[in-house]
């Protein structure tokens, strides 16, 4: 049973957003789906969660024949006019929508479809204004009714980013759009709140609000959204697995998704309040290092400057000490490869495996994971050190000329893995030295100082 609606989730994960989500939003989807598919698939044998959904009023054939009507009330005004309207109420009302809130498994696969379709087929490409705000209104009324009910969670998600979707004037000729001033505080509330009418707001809807609070801020929003924006996002990075009821790793990745809206918000330069709450998901090793990497690269989406205010200085030894747990992981990962090369049979006449290219056989050296994640800290570091004094960007320089050479050698597909394990392992002595050197000497302890004062007496 596991497995299967495992798979199920996989697919409804990468469907939700037709292959557009980060790798760790996958991650986190899949993590808070698996449970909610398992419970649909067994509902009705182990008194499972029951969840809402509508039939749709009319059948597929009925359904096409009305689309029609639909496309061509919104490609011309006339027609709009002329009984359009009325066919836009009942081909959304009576069957797309409801369409939508059904959640077999099988049908929880559509959802990314539908939502294409809206937008895709009908609202963006519309030259009829009045269709296309009534219909964004239509859109608007029902996913934000959805997203705050008892539909499945994938539902809800999915009705939550058509909310992040909609636009008060939609983009035409390749100019920016303007974002939907009710979308926004809906968005807002979805975050802000954890019930509506005793329905708890799931995990999902969050995640989904922040996906569209990341476009809604990226594109502008009103001034007056600004702070609540703000305030929503760095409550998210405070807040502790408990709050959503999910395990750590999907509540951090949660955590990273609030950054990236705060990173688009603060281009020009990040408050204190907003560094100091990056700075802190820098430093936490509880998380995992992926998402503290996630955390660092947004650095480089902040425009910083010298002495423009926020303690940017306070970063730089929670970034060197991430750099060692980078290179620390790594060089264990390393270590292993060469055992399997070197310490394997034949010793030495097994050197040439890992050489990248058509037909190698042998173990590989997994240079991905690591090289991207020292891109993430080069990226970061060069950001940050447009902020920092001299001093302290000497120090951060230092650090991604180490991380250089690695990353050349592992981005090149001629180099041997060997050859790239071993100048990880090399690396890691190296980073620990840097990084130790910067840390200020420790204070003597009231003890050490009395000892050491009977000892100057003594002598």
């Amino acid at each position: 049973m596991f497995a299967i609606t495992t798979r199920f989730a996989s697919k409804i994960r990468n469907t939700l957003s037709n292959g557009l989500l980060r790798r760790a939003l996958a991650r986190a989807i899949a993590a808070m789906m698996v449970a909610a598919v398992i419970a649909t698939v067994m509902a009705g044998s182990v008194g499972a969660q029951q969840y809402k959904s509508h039939e749709p009023k009319m059948n597929i054939r009925q359904a096409k024949t009305l689309a029609q009507d639909v496309a061509n009330a919104m490609r011309n005004l006339a027609a709009f006019q002329g009984g359009g309207e009325a066919a836009i109420d009942r081909y959304f009302g009576d069957f797309f929508f409801r369409q939508m809130t059904l959640h077999k498994p099988s049908q929880l696969l559509h959802l990314s479809k539908y939502r294409e379709t809206l937008f895709k087929r009908f609202l963006r490409p519309s030259p009829v204004v009045e269709a296309q705000q009534h219909l964004t209104n239509i859109a608007l009324r029902t996913a934000k009714a959805i997203s705050r009910r008892n539909y499945h969670p994938a539902v809800r998600y999915n009705a939550t980013l058509i909310i992040g979707m909609l636009d008060q004037k939609y983009s035409v000729g390749g100019a920016p759009p303007v974002v939907l001033p009710a979308g926004t505080k809906d968005l807002l509330e979805l975050l802000e709140q954890d019930k509506f009418n005793d329905v708890k707001v799931h995990p999902s809807v969050k995640v989904g609000a922040l996906e569209g609070l990341e476009r809604h801020v990226r594109f502008g929003i009103d001034a007056q959204d600004g702070e609540r924006v703000t305030k929503a996002a760095l409550a998210v990075l405070a807040q502790e697995p408990s709050v959503l009821d999910v395990d750590l790793g999907v509540n951090n990745w949660i955590k990273c998704q609030a950054a990236r809206v705060l990173a688009r918000q603060f281009k020009e330069g990040p408050s204190n309040e907003v560094q100091a709450a990056l700075t802190k998901l820098i430093a936490d090793g509880e998380m995992e290092l992926e998402d503290r990497c996630c955390i660092v690269a947004l650095l480089e989406k902040m425009k910083y400057t010298a002495g423009a205010g926020p303690d940017v200085a306070a970063a730089v030894v929670p970034l060197g000490r991430l750099t060692i747990e980078v290179v620390a992981e790594g060089a264990e990962k390393a270590r292993e490869f060469e055992q399997l090369i070197v310490g394997g049979p034949g010793g030495g006449r097994r050197r040439n495996f890992g050489r990248r290219g058509r037909g190698d056989e042998g173990p590989k050296l997994e240079r991905r994971q690591l090289l991207a994640r020292l891109k993430s800290i080069e990226k970061g570091a060069g950001s940050l050190s447009n902020g920092l004094s001299d001093e302290e960007k000497q120090k951060v320089q230092a650090l991604t000329d180490l991380l250089a050479p690695v990353m050349k050698r592992s981005e090149d597909k001629k180099s041997l893995d060997l050859d790239v394990a071993g100048d990880v392992i090399k690396l890691e002595d190296t980073i620990n030295n840097m990084v130790a050197s910067w840390q200020p000497a420790a204070a003597p302890t009231a003890v050490e100082a009395a000892a050491a004062a009977d000892a100057d007496f003594a002598e």
